[in-house]
């Protein structure tokens, strides 16, 4: 069950959209040629967090023409440095200028935020921090939507608040954002696809691949081995270039890990916010809990 306080609050504007039938996922090239040359919109908490999502942005927004923003809610100041050289004059620096360069690898711009990086608690912990350092959870709903303003998006990706992939309460509590998108009108539901890609990630570290949340296999999938025309790579391999940006956070294990995931794990996962909504019951679904 969908009990998340945050997803109770800025969802609340889908009680009657949250019982309408589910949809036929579109197969991998549909999900992509309907996002070609529109305003794509990213949330997520952290500089990095763009990885569940960058082979189809990679596609979209170097291929088809897509205008992509990525909206960074923090620096990611309570992560680790894994830079050989070290992380000067801070972590916080250094991330930021990490999701620059990645963000170049998918030809898209950045809004970067430095809201607190809370890296424990709940997802409410996290939504109450963000708040109390806007001075209110109206104020940083206003700063937000003026923030994006700009960006008319078309179409929204953001994380689940049910697992944010690694179940991070701040990946978690980001989703709130895209609710305050629904919530103003900006956009509707149908025009909100979340995450849902969780990572397999062999014990020995050997290979990283993606596998879908929903048990029922209800998402749209896509196909990370798509060869991509004017990069002369796959999507997948456009990713691994991105976090090849983010020094600090992936080193060489990390990359080739990625570089060797299964045929079948070199894709992404995601649902229409209807869809999720809809498959929230699936039995063997791969959620979390606060």
């Amino acid at each position: 069950m969908l009990t998340s306080m945050l997803r109770r609050l800025v969802f609340a504007s889908l009680t009657v959209g949250a019982c309408a039938p589910a949809t036929t996922p579109p197969p991998s090239d549909a999900l992509a040629s309907s996002l070609a040359g529109k305003s794509v919109l990213w949330i997520g908490a952290h500089p990095d967090d763009e990885s569940v999502v960058s082979p189809l942005f990679a596609d979209v927004c170097r291929e088809r023409g897509a205008r992509c923003t990525l909206f960074v809610a923090t620096r990611g100041d309570a992560g680790e440095c894994g830079r050989a050289g070290g992380c000067a004059p801070d972590l916080a620096t250094v991330r930021v200028a990490e999701m620059q360069r990645a963000a170049a690898v998918l030809g898209a711009r950045v809004i970067q935020w430095d809201l607190p990086d809370v890296a424990t608690g709940t997802t409410q912990d996290v939504a109450a921090r963000w708040s109390a350092h806007a001075g209110s959870t109206e104020a940083l709903r206003a700063a937000f939507l003026s923030a994006v303003a700009p960006v008319r998006p078309d179409f929204v990706f953001a994380f689940d608040d049910r697992h944010g992939s690694t179940c991070h309460p701040a990946h978690r509590a980001s989703a709130g954002f895209a609710g305050m998108l629904l919530a103003a009108g900006v956009v509707t539901a149908a025009q909100i696809y979340l995450a849902e890609s969780r990572f397999d990630i062999r014990p020995d570290l050997s290979s990283i691949g993606y596998v879908s949340a929903i048990a029922t296999n209800e998402s749209a999938q896509y196909n990370g081995d798509i060869l991509l025309a004017t990069a002369r790579k796959t999507a997948w391999e456009v990713m691994i270039d991105g976090l090849r940006a983010h020094e600090s956070q992936f080193d060489a294990r990390k990359i080739a890990a990625f570089a060797a995931a299964p045929t079948a794990q070199r894709r992404v996962f995601f649902a229409s916010l209807p869809d999720a909504l809809a498959n929230a019951n699936a039995p063997g679904s791969r959620f979390c809990g606060d």
